[in-house]
């Protein structure tokens, strides 16, 4: 029986890429005098901000300031280039009410994951948490997803992992767990998988009432509806 969700953050709970891109072009053009593509950018995620930033800027041998002014943008940009996403909120706080543990496996880092929780989701919705930061090998490593599987106390049989990139997939299938692929936002449509997920949804609903019938929860809240 399945008793917790465990869900990737970026672009699967909070569409987030546009962010994340504008801020690391801006400190780019900023602190190196050089344009990137998205693709450029998209092509580094694994590790969090503050090593991401390490690696593409060797010419410094401070790169504290680099960090912080992405941290800076970050925070600054939230409310106008991310949305809000009530729905999902209330879905989360919906299965979180019947009962499902609900996790969060992001290679974002801690500090960044803490600003984008206080722009969008209600305090203490995850009931265990793992950035990027926080592990030593990111996905498609499991470290991340065993950790978390730890925190909620449940097994991997127990979990189903949901993301939208092919690292999340990989991550989820070395602990052999069932992996939902989802593609609600238009951001995250622009990256092909290579990996196939156990399902795939491009609609909240339909995700929703798939993990009610995969959970085998009552349908109270679909009878709300």
């Amino acid at each position: 029986m399945i008793s917790a969700l465990i869900f990737d953050f970026d672009g699967t709970i909070a569409d987030t890429y546009s962010i994340i891109f504008s801020c690391f072009k801006q400190i780019f053009r900023e602190f190196k005098g050089q344009e990137v593509t998205e693709q450029s950018i998209f092509s580094m995620f694994g590790p969090a901000e503050p090593e991401l930033i390490t690696i593409s800027f060797p010419e410094y041998t401070d790169v504290s300031p680099i960090i912080d002014r992405y941290y800076e943008l970050y925070d600054q940009k939230h409310d106008l280039m991310v949305p809000q996403q009530p729905e999902i909120s209330e879905m989360l706080t919906e299965f979180k009410i019947e009962g499902l543990r609900l996790g969060l496996v992001t290679g974002k880092s801690r500090r960044s994951l803490n600003i984008s929780l206080r722009h969008l989701f209600p305090e203490n919705l995850f009931d265990f948490s793992i950035a990027g930061d926080e592990i030593l090998r990111p996905k498609p490593h499991p470290e991340g997803l065993q950790k978390t599987l730890q925190g909620l106390d449940c097994s991997p049989g127990e979990a189903l992992f949901i993301g939208d990139t092919d690292a999340d997939f990989l991550a989820g299938k070395a602990l052999a767990m069932r992996t939902i692929g989802v593609r609600w936002f238009l951001s995250n449509g622009e990256f092909p998988w290579r990996e196939i997920p156990d399902y795939t949804f491009t609609d909240l609903p339909a995700f929703k009432d798939a993990l009610y019938a995969l959970t085998k929860l009552s349908l109270r809240a679909n009878s709300k509806r």
